[in-house]
């Protein structure tokens, strides 16, 4: 899993990136103290990240590439780094409750000589010390708890258009959280949309609409680390007049009246599909039947359902 750096490790690696061509020696022991300051902070954010997200994160590290232990000048700091490195290698490779707390002891000592070698030059900073006080027990730390998800919408329930769900969503770490998840609009394409399809195409359709939803991750005044990693690409199901099909179509431009905000698999923001409405049939609703692979019922299932007019 990658590691999210906090600012002062950014601008320590641009340092580093700097200082690798400068023969000036502060500038070459802050960039040392800075590849080291990745080396040996792996394992503690790891344990972080770890505490924060209730023990739903996995205890896997970043590991220090040779190529960057390679570039550190100060032998005493290179020693540092590559222990640090290999206390992260060995929490990779572990699951056994006992040699990570061994770990985490060994950490700590490698993390607070770093501590006393660069804090002079790089300053003492609130992340050091939360980072410190992860390690000070000597072993994982237990996880955060968190109250449970509550407020969200029966499965089954019919809303009217424009109205939100709330759903509960668990996603493939475990990590539990709320999704506003909302049918807006159906309308029907634009007509400048509708004659860039292909004649022949076009003359075989029925009335061509498009379905418009948005999708927010409410935080529930959760940690970051804690909170879901969204990743929805809802499956619908229509409701005509007549039961007749409504088909969603696919085209290879989107359309001027029917774009997404991000990527075609939502997140958080606004996305939008087109569908084709059987001739002389009338859309009555529109139903979600999956969210993603995490949230699949059986065919013919309807988590939840908007009414249209």
């Amino acid at each position: 899993m990658a590691s999210r750096w906090s600012a002062v490790a950014l601008a320590l690696s641009a340092a580093f990136a700097l200082g690798a061509c400068s023969d000036s020696p502060e500038e070459k022991a802050t960039a040392d103290c800075g590849a080291v300051w990745r080396a040996v902070s792996d394992v503690p954010q790891t344990l972080e990240r770890y505490k924060k997200s209730g023990g739903t994160t996995t205890l896997s590290a970043v590991v220090l590439t040779s190529d960057e232990l390679d570039q550190i000048h100060d032998p005493e700091l290179k020693k540092l780094a590559e222990q640090g490195a290999s206390l992260a290698n060995r929490l990779n490779e572990t699951k056994d409750p006992a040699v990570q707390n061994q770990i985490v002891t060994q950490t700590k000592q490698v993390f607070e000589a770093f501590r006393k070698k660069c804090d002079g030059w790089i300053g003492t900073t609130a992340q050091h010390d939360e980072l410190s006080q992860i390690l000070a027990a000597g072993k994982v730390p237990e996880p955060d708890k968190h109250a449970p998800i509550t407020g969200t919408t029966p499965e089954g329930t019919t809303v009217k258009l424009g109205e939100p769900v709330l759903v509960k969503y668990t996603d493939y770490e475990g990590r539990q959280g709320k999704v506003k998840f909302t049918v807006t609009e159906v309308a029907p394409l634009s007509s400048s949309d509708f004659l860039r399809i292909n004649r022949n195409k076009r003359n075989s359709y029925g009335p061509i609409k498009y379905l418009r939803f948005t999708v927010e991750v409410m935080s529930d005044d959760r940690p970051y680390e804690a909170q879901p990693n969204v990743i929805i690409n809802p499956e619908f199901s229509f409701g005509t007049s007549d039961d007749q099909l409504v088909s969603t179509l696919t085209f290879s431009e989107p359309f001027d009246s029917c774009k997404n905000t991000t990527g075609n698999v939502a997140s958080t923001g606004d996305f939008c599909r087109v569908i084709e409405v059987p001739k002389r049939s009338t859309l009555k609703t529109v139903g979600v039947t999956t969210l993603d692979k995490s949230h699949q019922k059986p065919p013919g299932t309807t988590l939840y359902r908007w009414t249209v007019g």
